[in-house]
């Protein structure tokens, strides 16, 4: 087995010969990766957009975009430095009329005779026209309606259709959130109009997070009922305030702990007896808190203050969950010396109970 292993020309070098196979591997490697989307780079200096010019003459903006090789081997890089003008075909006649693209296209025949070009690919007239197909080794700059007779395109004709993208490991900078496509999941993208941050994924755009989960929260907005368990013990209940049961899931990575808020207005009762009232907190179907309250011995209502509970797992407490799919459940009990008395949970329009699910971040 050989020691080393020759990589061959370094790009950088004078005096060696270049070729293909070595801009290509340059490109791929080094800036344009297989992973890097098509689309324009947006610089805020015209970014290849196309815009109406004089009668049937349009222009497309100096730019640089980053084209898709067909066959799937890396991409190609094309720089547009100067307003190139493109003429549209005669207008059809009445009734028809016709939609063109422009585009931005690379024609790679192998060799020193392959080169990029802007152009623009004329549709075929109809009442109800289409889009021509979009060429191999090309992105899409614009759309063009020529309607019947026109001797002028303006503006308003003109259909942006630009996409944008940045180079491999970089953050796209996107001036239009409405022209995103779908792209690899984690690539990262900045909201020029709305001054944010965001993420694309295999279905477009989403927020951006460093959280490992999105908290998850439920909303009771009115009483839940515990019946009360009369000498003795019992097992605990899911609470339900109306319809809305306290019970939520989220998806753990094995590392992060939970904070476990729950809160609740009051509790009441219609005839006071000592009632000692036990919430309860479960991971799955293990219980890994409980706050025990006793009621029904001078008041029918608690007050507001002092319902709110929060507990967070630790490795200390060996409760950090695994990573997997979990459930959180918030239940209850009332645990009555003599009658049972049904022991209402308060809530409603202004004085929601919630419980809420999130990381804990470091």
């Amino acid at each position: 087995m050989p020691s080393s292993v020759n990589l061959g020309y370094c790009p950088w070098l004078a005096g060696s010969t270049w070729s293909d196979s070595i801009g290509r591997a340059d490109i791929d490697s080094t800036t344009y990766g297989a992973q890097t989307l098509g689309g324009v780079l947006a610089t805020g200096v015209g970014d290849m957009a196309v815009l109406a010019f004089s009668g049937m003459t349009i222009q497309v903006s100096p730019g640089t975009a980053i084209i898709p090789n067909g066959s799937g081997s890396g991409q190609y890089r094309v720089f547009n430095p100067t307003a190139a003008s493109l003429t549209v075909s005669t207008a059809p006649s009445s009734p028809n009329s016709r939609i063109d693209l422009v585009c931005a296209t690379v024609v790679d025949n192998g060799n020193s005779s392959s080169f990029s070009e802007v152009q623009i690919i004329a549709g075929t007239p109809a009442t109800s026209p289409s889009a021509p197909a979009l060429p191999t080794n090309s992105i899409a700059l614009a759309q063009v309606f020529v309607g019947s007779s026109v001797v002028t395109i303006n503006q308003g004709n003109i259909t942006d259709e630009r996409i944008w993208t940045a180079e491999a490991g970089g953050v796209i900078v996107c001036p239009n959130m409405a022209s995103l496509q779908p792209g690899d999941t984690g690539t990262l993208g900045f909201d020029v109009t709305n001054n944010r941050y965001f993420m694309l994924t295999a279905t477009g755009a989403k927020p951006f997070r460093a959280m490992p989960f999105v908290p998850a929260h439920v909303v009771g907005s009115a009483a839940a009922s515990l019946t009360g368990v009369v000498g003795g013990s019992g097992a605990l209940s899911t609470i339900v305030f109306g319809s809305q049961s306290m019970s939520a899931s989220v998806t753990t990575d094995g590392a992060t702990d939970l904070r476990i808020t729950t809160h609740w207005a009051g509790m009441s009762m219609a005839t006071p007896t000592p009632t000692l009232v036990q919430f309860g907190i479960f991971l799955d179907s293990t219980q890994i808190d409980l706050l025990e309250i006793l009621i029904g011995t001078t008041s029918q209502t608690y007050p507001v203050a002092g319902n709110t509970s929060i507990y967070t797992t630790s490795a200390g407490a060996g409760d950090t969950p695994s990573a997997a799919a979990h459930t959180i459940t918030w239940r209850a009990l009332a645990n009555q010396q003599s009658v049972s008395e049904t022991v209402s949970v308060v809530a409603g329009s202004g004085q929601h109970a919630y419980m809420r699910v999130e990381p804990v971040m470091q």
